[in-house]
């Protein structure tokens, strides 16, 4: 039986895995996907800042020799001193607790001047200074991440219902993405609404960040207290059932960033050996 299964490997599952290993504990760390690919493909993409703390995550991973399987979990008992997680192998694991990180499914895209951003924490906030932004796609944190960018972007496009009455935004209304084409200078996005195809030219240096697909990967989870699928913690990570945290994107927070995935993680790693010395 494992002192902790932690599910999902992005940086918040990783950094809880190192520290709970650096404490003694017997960690085990699930994710569907390969957890050292991922980290190296996270370093490829992201900023310079950035890639250091992934560097730096996958150097004490392997010194600290966290155990890592690759399976998709499908289901988890959490209540009681004994918890159950199973794979889609058919796997069937105890552990005495239980970290989920298992984050948010991925953007549809990013893109700063040619360069695709996936995934929404790999552009620095200083990516957006003097950029024309397009956003578009509807989330529920649209409003937080708009009122972020106001002293930063040169201009902000929204092509979602969500809209904001300031000189700096153009607010289009809800409809759908369909292309961006890329000249010297300047970009041209095209977007359907009522059935028709519309244009917006953006400037160079421009961003262009989609929302689409971006959801928390909570569904199995069904006896966590939800917010739109976000999961409810304590300022600790703890969640509604004993023994079970939460880190990184997939709870509900301010900001959502590598940064505050890593404080995630570090914050469940010490939440669980609290919990397992009680």
């Amino acid at each position: 039986m494992k002192d902790v299964i932690i599910i999902g490997g992005g940086p918040a599952g990783i950094q809880a895995g190192i520290l709970a290993k650096a404490k003694g504990l017997d960690v085990l760390i699930i994710d569907k996907n390969d957890v050292r690919g991922k980290l190296d493909h996270s370093i490829h993409l992201s900023q310079k800042k950035q890639a250091k703390l992934l560097e730096d995550l996958a150097q004490q991973m392997k010194l600290h020799g966290v155990e890592i399987l690759q399976g998709e979990v499908v289901s988890a008992s959490m209540v009681g001193p004994v918890k159950n997680v199973k794979t889609a192998a058919g796997e069937k694991l105890e552990c005495r607790s239980i970290i989920i990180a298992s984050g948010r499914s991925p953007e549809v895209a990013k893109k700063r001047d040619g360069i695709f951003q996936i995934g929404r924490d790999f552009l620095d906030p200083e990516d957006f200074n003097d950029a024309n932004v397009f956003l578009h796609g509807e989330n529920i944190w649209m409003g937080k991440e708009v009122d972020s960018l106001l002293d930063r972007a040169k201009s902000i496009t929204i092509l979602s219902s969500f809209s904001l009455d300031h000189p700096k935004v153009k607010n289009l209304g809800p409809g759908e993405f369909v292309r961006l084409e890329e000249g010297e200078d300047q970009a041209k996005v095209t977007y359907r609404q009522d059935g028709k195809e519309e244009e917006v030219t953006l400037d160079s240096p421009y961003v262009l960040v989609a929302y689409d697909e971006q959801k928390p990967n909570s569904s199995i989870y069904i006896r966590m207290d939800l917010n739109n699928g976000y999961i409810e913690t304590t300022d600790q990570v703890e969640t509604n059932i004993p023994g079970v945290f939460a880190a990184g994107d997939i709870r509900e927070k301010e900001a959502y960033n590598i940064d505050s995935s890593l404080k995630d993680g570090h914050a469940a790693a010490l939440a669980a050996v609290k919990y397992l010395m009680k």
